[in-house]
């Protein structure tokens, strides 16, 4: 997991607590996709519901 990826983790922890990987996948790294330039963050909680978090949304100290 990458720095820009762990941000986001951390930023899904602090809004849901407890996150489980999206759909069927088994691990939070298969949980990234990148699209036109923002890394998103899938991730499921524990009431079957699916979030994300996008990278465009962290402050600006992101870009590490």
């Amino acid at each position: 997991m990458n720095s820009l990826e762990q941000k986001l983790y951390n930023e899904a922890v602090k809004i849901h607590k407890d996150i489980l990987p999206c759909g069927r996948k088994k691990t939070f790294s298969e949980c990234y996709t990148e699209e036109q330039g923002v890394t998103i963050f899938w991730y499921d909680t524990e009431d079957g519901s699916t979030h994300l978090v996008l990278s465009s949304k962290l402050k600006d100290d992101h870009n590490d």
